[in-house]
């Protein structure tokens, strides 16, 4: 079966609740697959029993606070410095090009 990519931010609940969701009701038809920067809900995609794709940089309990506030407005800033996004696109390619996915499914971030 095809792989499809789901790509939540494991520091938002219920994003992954919602893929987990996903990919369970596809998996008759693909084979579902995750990737993940870690994160505080990463570990009920590995109790799921879905592969994880562990990339880097790796989410540190302080950016993932930083990535909640901004996301609820309680402070301003970016994401992510441009060092960390550059990382993420290059490893993110580099899964692409090994899995072929049939789709991505991303959430909160592209």
């Amino acid at each position: 079966m095809k792989p499809i990519l789901f790509a939540p931010e494991t520091w938002n609940l219920s994003e992954t609740l919602r893929m987990l969701a996903i990919a369970e009701a596809c998996c008759q038809s693909f084979n579902p697959v995750f990737l993940s920067y870690g994160g505080r809900f990463t570990n009920m995609i590995h109790e799921s029993g879905f592969p994880v794709h562990e990339l880097e940089p790796r989410l540190t309990e302080e950016k993932a606070e930083h990535l909640v506030q901004i996301d609820r407005m309680e402070k301003k800033g970016d994401f992510f410095e441009v060092d960390e996004l550059t990382q993420r696109v290059e490893n993110e390619i580099g899964l692409l090009r090994k899995l072929h996915p049939a789709a991505v499914v991303t959430g909160f971030c592209l």
